[in-house]
């Protein structure tokens, strides 16, 4: 019976760490929207977009659930053209 309990806590370390690798993963797309954000010079809505990206960081890194208005929030935030290559990245890890 040991043997198949050291399995089992195997299985779920192995299971955990690739829940994590996949969160890092979508995290480090947010953070290059995240640097583009910061980068760019003060535009209406910067600290709030920077607030909603670290919001959703915040959310991946601990597996929550993320609400439709965070994300639709930070889409309107950030409408202008030089966002959306990163922004579109960033949304797609949120879709796997």
């Amino acid at each position: 019976m040991y043997p198949t309990l050291r399995f089992g806590r195997r299985v779920d370390h192995d299971k955990e760490i690739a829940k994590k690798a996949e969160q890092s993963k979508k995290i480090n797309s947010w953070d290059v929207l995240e640097d583009k954000v910061k980068n760019q010079s003060d535009f209406e809505g910067k600290e709030s977009a920077l607030e909603m990206i670290g919001e959703i960081k915040h959310k991946i890194a601990n597996a929550e659930r993320i609400p439709n208005f965070l994300v639709e929030g930070l889409k309107a935030q950030l409408r202008d053209p030089e966002f959306k290559a990163e922004l579109e990245n960033a949304l797609k890890e949120l879709n796997q």
